[in-house]
C-alpha cells in the first residue's frame, strides 16, 4: 500500500483539499503527505484539519505555499490537539495571520507528537511570534521551529522571549527572524 504520497503542484484549490481531507479520515497507510503549491486556501485547509481529527497515519504534512489563511490555521490548530500522529507539519509560505499563530500556539501546549514545525513566511506578526515562543515552555516535544516572518517587528520582546525559551530548553532549535 502507498505510504508516501506528493502530489505537489497540481492545483487542486480548495475543493481538490475537500477531497484530500475526506480520503484521510478512512487513510491507514499514507504517512507521509506532501501538497505543497496546490493553492488548497482556507477550506481545502479547514477539511484536511478536520480529517487531521481522526487520521492516525499520517506522521509527516507538507502544505507549503498553498494560500492557506486563518481559518485554515485554525482548523489544523484544532487537530492537533488531539491528533498524535504528525510529527512533522510545514505550513511555510501561507497566509496564516496572528489569529492562526495564537491558535496553533494554543495548540502546542498541549499536543505531544509535533517535534519539527515550520511557519516561515506568514503573517503571524508579533502577536502571533510571542504566542509561539510562549507556547514553548509548556510544549516538550517540539525539537524545531521555524517562523521567519517580514512581519515581525518588536525584536528587542523576541530577543527576550528566545533567550528565554533558550534557557528553559537549550536543546530546541527556533529561528526567528523577519
Amino acid at each position: 500500500s502507498v505510504t508516501h504520497l506528493t502530489l505537489n503542484l497540481n492545483n487542486i484549490g480548495d475543493e481538490g483539499g475537500k477531497v484530500i481531507g475526506e480520503a484521510l479520515t478512512s487513510n491507514t497507510s499514507v504517512t507521509h503527505l506532501t501538497l505543497n503549491l496546490n493553492n488548497i486556501g482556507d477550506e481545502g485547509g479547514k477539511a484536511i484539519g478536520e480529517a487531521l481529527t481522526s487520521n492516525t497515519s499520517v506522521t509527516h504534512l507538507y502544505l507549503r505555499s498553498n494560500r492557506i489563511g486563518d481559518e485554515g490555521g485554525k482548523a489544523i490548530a484544532e487537530a492537533l490537539t488531539s491528533n498524535t500522529s504528525v510529527t512533522h507539519l510545514d505550513l511555510s509560505n501561507n497566509r496564516i495571520g496572528a489569529e492562526g499563530g495564537k491558535a496553533i500556539a494554543e495548540a502546542l501546549t498541549s499536543n505531544t507528537s509535533v517535534t519539527e514545525l515550520n511557519l516561515r513566511n506568514n503573517r503571524i506578526g508579533d502577536g502571533g511570534g510571542k504566542a509561539l515562543l510562549s507556547s514553548l515552555s509548556m510544549n516538550t516535544t517540539i525539537k524545531q521551529l521555524k517562523c521567519f516572518s517580514p512581519h515581525l517587528e518588536d525584536s528587542t520582546a523576541f530577543a527576550r522571549l528566545l533567550a528565554t525559551t533558550h534557557h528553559k530548553r537549550p536543546n530546541i532549535k527556533v529561528s526567528f527572524s523577519r
